[in-house]
């Protein structure tokens, strides 16, 4: 499980759906979902994200509707039989991902590449009000 620690930026609303905005060290993240934990703007939270939801690109893009776009530098990659485990370092955080050994090999995935890691809104969560 991947965690990273964040500011409230702002709160978005309507029947029952919200999207919240945050700082993650000058990086901007959404997330979105139907319940919404007691915060506010400038609450600091801690946000969490499974490694099976972390992808990973080889730049940031503005064509895909995955908003959320860390830049980092992939500290190791274990290839096994069927998946890969990619441990990326966003200069704050370690943040890991699992993709497929495909995936892994097609990209040409190494050791001290830059890469974006891709998280989508809808997979962000709130694991803890600070």
């Amino acid at each position: 499980m991947n965690l990273f620690e964040a500011t409230v930026l702002g709160i978005k609303g309507k029947d029952g759906l919200h999207t919240i905005e945050f700082d993650y060290h000058g990086e901007r993240l959404c997330m979105m979902g139907l319940e919404l934990p007691d915060i506010r703007i400038g609450s600091q939270v801690l946000l969490s994200v499974k490694s099976t939801c972390v992808s990973i690109g080889r730049e940031r893009s503005k064509s895909i509707s995955i908003s959320n776009q860390i830049e980092c530098t992939i500290k190791k990659v274990d290839n096994g039989e069927v998946l890969s485990l990619i441990k990326l370092d966003s200069g704050y955080d370690e943040i890991e991902c699992v993709t497929t050994l495909s995936s892994s090999l097609s990209m040409g995935l190494k050791e001290g590449d830059s890469v974006v890691a891709l998280i989508k809104a809808s997979e962000l969560f709130i694991k803890e009000v600070l």
